[in-house]
């Protein structure tokens, strides 16, 4: 019985002596391949990256001291320049060899906002190479250079919202809102509205009640306020433009605009039923039963009121430079109001025109004389009477009137919501007139006002 104890036992070792070969092969061949002993996780520092500053990055190594610790960045993709890279000994929480472990710091700098994965840091440990990964960043343009962006969103997702053409049909509500971007504060929103159309603003968001929203970063857009516009004419117009007012991260005040549309409006698909003819709105596209033009003698605000149409009138029908203006640009100074443009000047527009008369009549006697050289002086002399007189009768054909001061409401209905106000003794430029209604534009605002607080300049 001793022989067959004899061979199992060569037997086993045989077999132990091959498990010890395929081990040591084991771990000569996979050693790279295995999975390390170190968690690596690099964390950013930073909620959002920006361009044009350092954004640090951070991988912790516990239980190994840094002269044990080596590491470098691999190759780095375009628009991404490495700063620096920085090894820190952590203190505290020490393993049995009383090594409490490295804090590698990374700083990078992106030139361009986008998306970027940044590839992967390269570090020894003891000897063994480890590739852990960046996560994949999204860097945002600097807010101290960012300035604040409007977008709009259509109810209607047919529509685009990055500018171009619209077509719908009159009497077609098209609901909007409008977005901001890369803003603290909102000052004022206003908007400027084709004719024959109404416009309402349908919310109002909280961003709008002049709260800052603090200095902290934040991509996201936010919405300002909700719109309905609607258009009445079959015609190709201009869509309501509106304008934010808007503090940007640096301080700075911007103006910002939504994207222009192109808007092609078709007939109406369904005709306008007898009690929408009779609503509030209605009437004031009606023709109305009195003719006059507007009231041109009494301002009831206050007495130097009256005296600025006066002046205006007088100014109307007087030669530029002349004292009714100067006396007029004192008046508004003294009430407080933006100096404002100056009247077109009838009695220059007449002198244009006999001008003009005169170069034509010896434009054509030279020709007859066949004076060359004169002619051709004439010719220069005609051609600037012609544009100036065009010019200047421009200017006199345009119907302009003194407000009484209130609000210019989006559409002609004394209940209409607006923010939008004009100081009494201002001078508004009148475009239609709408029953007891007057469309009128004053500086970039446009909007309806009654007829009866306004004064004509005749």
């Amino acid at each position: 019985m001793e022989k067959p104890t004899t061979e199992y036992r060569k037997h086993f070792q045989r077999l132990l002596t091959i498990f010890i070969a395929l081990f040591a092969c084991e771990e000569i061949l996979f050693a790279d391949t295995r999975k390390p002993e170190y968690s690596f996780h690099i964390i950013s520092q930073q909620k959002y990256c920006f361009t044009q500053t350092d954004s640090q990055f951070t991988l912790r190594i516990d239980g190994v001291s840094p002269e044990k610790v080596q590491a470098y960045v691999d190759a780095l993709p375009e628009n991404v320049s490495f700063v620096s890279l920085r090894k820190d000994e952590l203190a505290g929480n020490a393993n049995s060899n009383g090594e409490s472990g490295t804090m590698i710091r990374l700083w990078f700098q992106f030139k361009k906002p986008g998306t970027y994965q940044l590839g992967q840091l390269v570090v020894s440990i003891a000897g063994k190479i480890y590739k852990p990964l960046f996560d994949t960043i999204t860097v945002y343009e600097n807010p101290a250079t960012v300035q604040p962006q409007v977008s709009i969103s259509f109810l209607n997702q047919a529509y685009p919202s990055d500018g171009g053409t619209l077509s719908c049909h009159a009497n077609e509500h098209l609901r909007f809102t409008v977005y901001v971007q890369y803003a603290v504060q909102i000052i004022n929103v206003s908007w400027d509205i084709p004719q024959d159309s109404v416009f309402k603003q349908v919310k109002q968001f909280s961003i709008t009640e002049e709260i800052p929203r603090g200095g902290t970063f934040s991509p996201e857009k936010i919405p300002v306020a909700s719109f309905d516009w609607q258009p009445l004419k079959s015609e190709v117009c201009k869509f309501p433009q509106v304008q934010v007012v808007a503090t940007a991260y640096n301080g700075a005040r911007v103006n910002a605009f939504i994207p222009e549309f192109t808007v092609n409006v078709a007939p109406a698909l369904y005709p306008i039923l007898p009690e929408q003819k009779q609503s509030a709105f209605a009437y004031a596209f009606a023709e109305p039963t009195d003719t006059k033009s507007g009231k041109t003698e009494i301002i009831k605000s206050s007495p130097n009121q009256k005296k600025l149409l006066v002046l205006r009138v007088k100014e109307r029908h007087s030669l530029p430079f002349s004292s009714a203006a100067k006396e007029r640009r004192r008046l508004e100074e003294q009430e407080g109001l933006t100096t404002g443009a100056s009247e077109p000047s009838v009695p220059l527009f007449i002198l244009l025109l006999v001008f003009t008369f005169l170069s034509a009549a010896g434009l054509v006697i030279l020709f007859i004389l066949r004076k060359i050289k004169p002619a051709s002086i004439f010719v220069v002399v005609f051609t600037l009477c012609v544009m100036s007189s065009i010019i200047a009768g421009v200017e006199v054909s345009r119907r302009y009137a003194l407000c009484e001061g209130g609000s210019v409401s989006p559409i002609p209905e004394e209940q209409a919501s607006t923010s939008v106000t004009v100081q009494a003794g201002s001078r508004v430029q009148v475009l239609r007139d709408a029953g007891g209604w007057a469309y009128i534009r004053f500086n970039d605002t446009f909007g309806w006002v009654k007829k009866s607080e306004i004064y004509y300049i005749n």
